[in-house]
This record gives structure tokens, sequence and C-alpha cells, in this order.
């Protein structure tokens, strides 16, 4: 039976992973408070090719700022 299910799961497709996917970081900063900071990764595919963003906000200056960078997606 294992001989007959083994091809069907090689070509069964990968989930799909695309979207937004939200969390948060949790640290401690340097006077021993712990902090609590919103993340979050958007993912798309374009001609095959898994791209996105993550994005994060963190208190800086008084006010919240965001961090948004480029990432590269791989599956595995």
């Amino acid at each position: 039976m294992l001989c007959w299910l083994l091809p069907v799961k090689l070509f069964a497709q990968q989930p799909d992973i695309t979207g937004m996917w939200y969390g948060q970081l949790e640290l401690t900063d340097t006077a021993g408070n712990p902090v609590k900071l919103p993340y979050e990764v958007a993912i798309s595919e374009e001609k095959g090719k898994l791209i996105g963003y993550s994005r994060i906000v963190f208190h800086s200056n008084g006010k919240d700022e965001a961090g948004v960078q480029d990432i590269s997606v791989k599956r595995k």
C-alpha cells in the first residue's frame, strides 16, 4: 500500500503560504522590561516565485515608527 501512495505524495501540491501573517516579537529592553513589538509578513507569488516584505512597529522618539524590509521566501 505504501508503495502505491508514495508517488501520489511526490506530485501533491505544496500548501499555499501566500497572504498576511501576523505575530509579535517579545524582547527585553536594557532596563529589563518586557517589550512586545507587532510584526507582520506579507507573501505573494509572481511567475512561480515567492516574494514578500516584513513590517515591524516600534516606539522611538515619543512616537510609533514602522520598519519595512523586502524578504526572500523559499519553500523547503
